[in-house]
């Protein structure tokens, strides 16, 4: 029977973030998992369009990548997204692989989890374990997460008290969209008389987006509104899809996934 794995995330047109993180974990489920071919697909249409037009290199969406893979042979698929939350981007996954199953000539079609569930403390509480060796205990750090309109927003509320509950108390965590907001961040910075902090991204990947929202010279960044509040900022530009732990995580997800079928 032939077997594939479908890599999933937002994507980047960073070549050298995408190659530090989504490739370094596509490298390493293609050295774990050699009985399975192992594909890659972008939700963002721009990213897609951006890498074609710049760099002549074709990533197909979701839906283009399962009717590839239904082409050619395969009869067994698992999903893996790499994604923080159950977002947008994660539901519009799950719906278009729900229509695709309603006329596809695959066996079998499973679909994994984002990195945090609602409600789900145990799973978070493993996630900041897996990463923990990227922090330091008395280094105060502002991450900064992407942030959703959904419900799925309040992961990064329970994210922010679990960095606590592990022991690392001094990790702020702020949304660029949603909750917790920056305005919270800076408030909580301000009232714990903090004048120095270690600014870095909680996305997967610490590509263009991160380095303009987070530390680009624009006076609408992070960096600029934090030292315009006289706080010092260090910047440590690494996408969590570089980290090791983080690889494994989601490498813990793809056995368990594999192993129930």
């Amino acid at each position: 029977m032939k077997k594939a794995i479908l890599i999933v995330s937002n994507g980047t047109s960073d070549i050298a973030a995408l190659e530090a993180s989504i490739m370094k974990f596509e490298h390493r489920v293609r050295n774990e998992f050699k009985e399975y071919e192992v594909f890659r697909a972008f939700f963002s249409e721009k990213i897609i369009s951006k890498l074609k037009s710049k760099y002549s290199t074709k990533v197909n969406t979701p839906l283009e990548a399962l009717i590839e893979i239904e082409e050619l042979g395969y009869e067994e698929l698992v999903i893996q997204p790499l994604y923080i939350v159950c977002g947008v981007e994660y539901k519009i996954l799950k719906d278009v692989v729900d229509e695709f199953k309603k006329e596809s000539k695959l066996r079998k079609i499973i679909v994994g989890n984002p990195a945090l569930i609602e409600n789900d403390k145990a799973r978070t509480f493993d996630f900041i374990n897996s990463i923990k060796d990227n922090f330091k205990v008395n280094k105060v750090t502002v991450v900064a997460v992407h942030g959703t309109k959904t419900s799925a927003n309040k992961c990064y509320l329970e994210l922010n008290d679990a960095f606590r509950s592990c022991g690392l108390s001094k990790v702020f965590v702020g949304a660029v969209e949603g909750e917790p907001s920056f305005d919270w961040v800076l408030t909580s910075l301000h009232n714990n008389n903090i004048k120095e902090v270690l600014l870095m991204p909680f996305l997967i990947v610490a590509g263009f987006h991160a380095k303009k929202d987070l530390v680009s010279t624009s006076p609408r960044s992070w960096k600029s509104i934090l030292e315009r509040e006289e706080i010092h900022v260090e910047e440590k530009l690494i996408g969590l899809g570089e980290m090791t732990g983080f690889q494994e995580f989601f490498l813990r997800d793809l056995r368990k996934l594999i192993d129930d079928i």
